[in-house]
C-alpha cells in the first residue's frame, strides 16, 4: 500500500469518528488500522462495535504504551517514549499539511476553471501563500528531524557524533531558560580553514574539522560539541564561569596545536592547526544576541592571528 493510501484510509477513520487529524490522533489511527498491536485492536473493536465513535479520552487512554523492564545500562530505553513521540508527531503534522495543501490546491484548481480573468491573479496569489506556508511547515519538520537525531545520538552515548547546528540552538535556548545567568556559549573557529581548504582539498579539510571536534571534544568533557558554520564549531556550558570555559578550550587548544598533522593522501606536513574562539557568558534569556556576539568574537579573533575571547553580556 502506498503512502498517499495509507494517509487517506487514516484520515478516513479520523473523519468517520469525527476526531482531529492531530498528531496524536494520527498515530493512534495508524497503530489501529496498520500496526500489529493485537490487544489494541480488540480494544478498539470493542469501544466502536454497532458504529459508536471512539472519543478522545478513550484514545489517549488506549495509547498509553506498556512499559517493560529494561537493563540497568540500557541508555536509551527511557528516551523511546519520547522519541517515539516526536516520530508520530512529525508524522502526522507531515500528513495533515500535505492534506490541507492539496485540498487548497484542488479548490484552487476548480476555480481557476470557472473563474473570469479578472479575479485569476487572486486565486493565483493565495496558491502561493498556500505553497509558501507548505514550505515553511516542511522547513520545521526538518529541523525538527535534525533535533530528534541528536537526541537519539546522545541518549547511546557516542561521543563521536556531533550535534547539528538545530540541535546545539536548541539546547542553548532550554539552557538558558533554566539557569540563564551560570551560562557560556563558544564558537570555535578553525585558523586559516579556507586556505586548507584551497590548498589541500576539501576531503583534508574534513578530517582536519574531524580532529578539531575530537579535540576539543575531550577537552571539553562532559559539554557536548557540536557543528556551527563552515570551519566553526559550537559548545554550550551551563554552570561554569566564562573563566572556566575559556580555560577548557585554551587547554585543548595547546593540544592541537602539539600534533603533527599530515595529509594522508601524499604524506605531507600540514602544518599546525590552531583555532580560535569567542566565549560569552549572559545573565539574559537573549540567544540570539549571545550567538551572535560569539560568533563575532570568534571570527575576529581568528582574523587577528589566532586567539581565544571572552566577554560577558549584559543584555
Amino acid at each position: 500500500m502506498t503512502y498517499r493510501k495509507t494517509g487517506a484510509k487514516v484520515l478516513a477513520f479520523l473523519d468517520e469518528h469525527r476526531l482531529l487529524a492531530t498528531p496524536e490522533h494520527y498515530a493512534f489511527a495508524y497503530r489501529y488500522l496498520f500496526g500489529d498491536d493485537a490487544t489494541l485492536k480488540t480494544s478498539v473493536a470493542a469501544i466502536i462495535d454497532g458504529g459508536v465513535r471512539i472519543k478522545p479520552h478513550q484514545i489517549e487512554k488506549l495509547a498509553q504504551p506498556a512499559r517493560l523492564p529494561s537493563a540497568a545500562n540500557d541508555t536509551i530505553a527511557p528516551h523511546l517514549d519520547h522519541i517515539a513521540a516526536t516520530i508520530l508527531g512529525i508524522i502526522g503534522t507531515a500528513a495533515h499539511e500535505a492534506g490541507a495543501f492539496g485540498k487548497e490546491l484542488t479548490l484552487a484548481a476548480v476555480e481557476l476553471v470557472e473563474s473570469d480573468a479578472a479575479r485569476v491573479h487572486q486565486v493565483v496569489a493565495r496558491m502561493i501563500a498556500q505553497a509558501d506556508r507548505a514550505e515553511a511547515g516542511l522547513a520545521d519538520m526538518s529541523r525538527r528531524i535534525a533535533v530528534l537525531r541528536d537526541e537519539i545520538v546522545l541518549a547511546t552515548n557516542n561521543p563521536k557524533s556531533l550535534q547539528s547546528r538545530e540541535f546545539v540552538e536548541a539546547n542553548l535556548r532550554k539552557a538558558l531558560a533554566a539557569l540563564p545567568s551560570r551560562l557560556c556559549f563558544a564558537v570555535v573557529t578553525v585558523d586559516q580553514f579556507e586556505a586548507i581548504e584551497r590548498d589541500h582539498g576539501p576531503g583534508v579539510a574534513d578530517r582536519v574539522m574531524r580532529v578539531v571536534a575530537e579535540t576539543v571534544q575531550a577537552g571539553c568533557g562532559e559539554y557536548r560539541v557540536g557543528r556551527w558554520a563552515v570551519g566553526s564549531l559550537a559548545i554550550v556550558f551551563d554552570g561554569i564561569s566564562v573563566g572556566t570555559a575559556t580555560e577548557l578550550l585554551g587547554n585543548a587548544r595547546s593540544a592541537l596545536a602539539a600534533r603533527n598533522m599530515k595529509t594522508r593522501e601524499h604524506d605531507r606536513p600540514l602544518g599546525t592547526v590552531t583555532y580560535s574562539a569567542g566565549v560569552v557568558q549572559t545573565g539574559s534569556n537573549d540567544a540570539k544576541s549571545l550567538m551572535d556576539k560569539a560568533s563575532t568574537l570568534a571570527r575576529d579573533a581568528s582574523l587577528s592571528g589566532g586567539n581565544i575571547t571572552q566577554s560577558g553580556l549584559s543584555l
